[in-house]
């Protein structure tokens, strides 16, 4: 059996989310390896047996010569942004897995990843749509014009097997991650996300996911009906609750959905609040608010280094 590794990105500030992602992950796909990419240095507040059996992989040590100019161009979001692809191109080149997973730090696996493993017996690279089903149209957030703005597929979940055409693409997107992940409306741009638009016209054999347990999160619960069967959960009765992105949730505010959009109150909805219970107490295991208050070192020592815009959207997903 090929080996098939997993992946995340984040701050220091956000290891003890990122074990959370990962040991879920695991639990269900005890095969998998799993690595944090580190955009930060390892010190004396990071113990790294914490993490075991996770690999934490310094960007360092990916030696990137683009680096230096990318730490001071971009914010610590773009930065980690900008290196998903740079951190699946290094993957692929050296630890040479059959498949390879990116997830977001603040996704939590419910779940086998049965159906991406097959699909990709057969498809070089599975992108993730936000939606597949119009909004209702009652002037709520988040709403289309949104989705318009920030991309159609959610950059917190992609796959790929390991072939010339997954490494096609991660070449192109590092081309553009360079000096073009960042969010200005006026040019376009929404950090990494906005150019996965591109991908199922420029590469070949790409995979649109339309599992309804992969990938649910408050963007989409206008299309999800989430229920609880025994020991799983199903959305839209025929599918099993893979994985929830709880995206916008915070551990000092655990009884809000999500704080970027007003259509849903989580105490109108009890079985999914019994996820978010479930994500809240491993944050709290894997000592989140204690790896939230650490600094960044490639943090931004004076505003005036910040060479770009940023602009807030209504729909917002990644804080590392």
């Amino acid at each position: 059996m090929s080996l098939t590794i997993a992946y995340t990105i984040c701050t220091a500030s956000h290891l003890g989310q990122a074990k959370t992602m990962a040991d879920s992950l695991v639990a269900h796909n005890p095969a998998y390896k799993v690595v944090i990419g580190l955009v930060d240095k390892i010190s004396e507040k990071t113990d790294t047996a914490f993490f075991h059996p996770h690999e934490i992989l310094p960007v360092e040590e990916l030696h990137l010569p683009a680096f230096a100019e990318m730490k001071e161009k971009y914010t610590l979001l773009g930065l980690t942004c900008a290196l998903k692809s740079y951190y699946g191109s290094f993957l692929l080149e050296q630890y040479a897995p059959g498949k390879l997973i990116y997830i977001d730090t603040d996704i939590f696996v419910f779940d086998s990843f049965d159906y991406i493993d097959a699909s990709l017996d057969t498809c070089s690279i599975i992108i993730s749509p936000h939606i597949r089903a119009p909004y209702p149209d009652d002037n709520k957030r988040p709403a289309e014009n949104v989705i318009l703005n920030v991309g159609n597929f959610n950059g917190g979940f992609f796959a790929m097997r390991n072939d010339d055409n997954a490494r096609a693409f991660l070449n192109w997107w590092k081309q553009r991650m360079k000096d073009k992940c960042y969010e200005d409306p006026g040019e376009g741009l929404f950090d990494d996300q906005l150019w996965l638009n591109f991908v199922p016209l420029y590469f070949e054999n790409v995979l649109v996911l339309n599992h309804d347990g992969y990938n649910v999160a408050y963007w989409n619960l206008h299309e999800k009906n989430i229920e609880k069967k025994g020991d799983k959960y199903s959305v839209n009765q025929d599918f099993t609750l893979a994985f929830f992105h709880f995206s916008g949730y915070s551990v000092e505010r655990p009884g809000v959905l999500a704080r970027h959009q007003n259509r849903y109150d989580l105490a109108d909805f009890p079985v999914i609040a019994e996820l978010f219970q479930k994500y809240h107490n491993s944050l709290i295991q894997n000592r989140h608010k204690e790896f939230l208050l650490i600094k960044c070192f490639y943090r931004k020592r004076s505003a005036t280094k910040l060479l770009f815009k940023k602009v807030s959207f209504n729909l917002m997903y990644r804080d590392h």
